[in-house]
């Protein structure tokens, strides 16, 4: 199902397209309205045809042998068309949990550079942030479980994440057993907070500073909007005091350009990311910027219940920021404008009247630093296209299917939301049903992982053949590696009497 919120926007969206779009899914999705053509099939079936559109399009790339008609149908159709794109964009990511597909995707796009096509590619990922995480170049979570196990360490500290979200409830829990201490900093409560030793309220994004590595590869700066109150600290603030306790000393770096300055000299990859936020240092900013617009008012009366004597606004320095409606916004550049404000606008509908064309950027706007560039290089094709997909007996490939609410971990912490994310369903083709005299809605036990899960049966008639779906991160889902293969069982019904 794709909500209807969503067609409209991907309508308006594609009404630019000058090419033809094709789709290239395990299940139905939003752009197939607007796609030229679609194809169904598994992971290992959509990296095939990718592998052979790369082929026709550069004979270089690696052949694919054994595609079936209809594949080589539609992989000389998008050839055809891409040849003929002057600005071709190929579109892929992590969504099925398979590098073939990435390594499908790479080849696609070398070999439009090959055809002189000028091509781009997008790669999106699972979270905010994950590009950096990648970036760090650190060893899988697997790793530190190992290290645990085996006791070459005791003490672990868990930075704003569920573990459980991330490896199978039994790992998590082997692990966390030879644990001696669990330092837990994070603004939700969750499974791993009920085995935490320690527990650091961390602030949340609106309250804390930070650098965000896009899925570009952008490093930007972002600016909290409120200050932590009570105990809420900052989590490189509870990292730094953490790391100067274990040394024995007191805190190094206090401010967080600070401790940006050491972390892009101690990481090379990062080495760019102070660049990220020029406009903060000082000397950039003539005067400090207000938060709150000239209309705000009331700042006594908000905290009357505690002082009649108005307080001073909490300091802040860490940006240019101040937590008032005083200051000055002449010099201000344009991408730490705070908000806007034009006679006879109402609020951001007077942000055309700081573009530098509509729409366009703000006029004298940081937009951050890339710390990936293109560089010129000979294309590099992977050279091993992946077999084809063969179903198994009485076993079925489950693919992880991403709905917008539901799927990530925000989303459901608030009420209103979360009744508009989907309750837990396992998807399956309708000749999948068919085979196991499944109807919709009816209980049926997957067997994946080592556990069973009964969920009731959603059909949908696009999943290939051989394969099933279920959605990712709701209750009672997380923590399960997709895809993987597992047995559909059918609940028998009670008997009556």
């Amino acid at each position: 199902m794709v909500e209807p919120w969503k067609r409209t926007a991907v309508a308006k969206a594609a009404g630019g397209l000058r090419s033809p779009l094709f789709v290239l899914s395990p299940d139905v999705c939003a752009l197939d309205e607007v796609a030229a053509r679609t194809f169904r099939g598994s992971p290992q079936s959509i990296a095939r045809v990718g592998f052979a559109i790369a082929h026709r399009l550069a004979e270089r790339a690696p052949g694919v042998e054994g595609l079936s008609r209809g594949e080589a149908e539609l992989a000389e159709a998008i050839a055809d068309a891409l040849a003929v794109s002057a600005r071709p964009l190929v579109i892929s990511g992590t969504g099925c949990g398979s590098p073939e597909v990435l390594q499908a995707a790479a080849n696609l796009a070398w070999s439009l550079v090959v055809a002189e096509r000028d091509p781009a590619l997008w790669l999106a990922l699972p979270e905010c942030n994950s590009m950096g995480l990648a970036m760090l170049d650190a060893p899988p979570l697997e790793a530190a479980f190992t290290a645990l196990e085996q006791g070459e360490a005791d003490t672990l500290v868990v930075l704003e994440n569920d573990l459980y979200r991330r490896l199978g409830q039994a790992t998590v829990d082997a692990a966390l057993a030879g644990t001696e201490d669990l330092f837990l900093l994070d603004h939700l409560h969750h499974a791993t907070a009920e085995k935490a030793r320690w527990l650091l309220p961390a602030a949340t994004f609106a309250e804390t500073d930070a650098t965000l590595v896009s899925a570009e590869g952008r490093a930007q700066r972002a600016y909290k909007a409120l200050p932590p109150g009570g105990e809420v600290r900052e989590a490189w603030r509870w990292l730094r005091e953490i790391a100067a306790a274990a040394k024995g000393g007191g805190p190094e770096d206090t401010t967080f350009d600070a401790v940006t300055a050491r972390l892009a000299a101690a990481l090379r990859a990062f080495g760019a990311i102070v660049a990220a936020a020029v406009e903060s240092h000082a000397g950039k900013v003539p005067s400090r910027i207000p938060r709150a617009t000239p209309r705000y008012s009331g700042r006594t009366a908000m905290d009357a219940q505690q002082d009649v004597k108005e307080q001073p606004p909490p300091r802040d320095p860490d940006s240019p920021f101040v937590y008032s409606m005083e200051g000055g916004t002449e010099a201000t550049p344009g991408g730490l404008a705070p908000w806007y404000w034009v006679p006879s606008w109402s609020s951001n509908e007077a942000l055309n009247r700081f573009q530098q064309e509509i729409p366009g950027p703000l006029r004298g706007s940081q937009p951050g630093v890339r710390l990936i560039e293109p560089v010129q290089a000979r294309p590099r094709f992977f050279a091993e296209p992946p077999s084809p997909f063969e179903p198994r007996p009485e076993r079925w490939l489950v693919l992880p299917l991403h709905h917008c609410l539901g799927s990530e971990e925000l989303s459901m912490q608030s009420e209103a939301i979360a009744q508009r994310a989907p309750e837990p369903y396992l998807a399956v083709g309708r000749a999948a049903a068919d085979q196991l005299g499944l109807a919709e809605g009816q209980p049926t036990e997957l067997h994946i992982g080592g556990h069973v899960h009964v969920l009731p049966v959603r059909i949908h008639p696009a999943l290939p053949g051989g394969t099933a779906g279920l959605p990712v991160g709701l209750p009672g889902l997380a923590g399960i590696a997709l895809p993987d293969w597992g047995e559909l069982r059918p609940v028998a019904a009670p008997r009556e009497g």
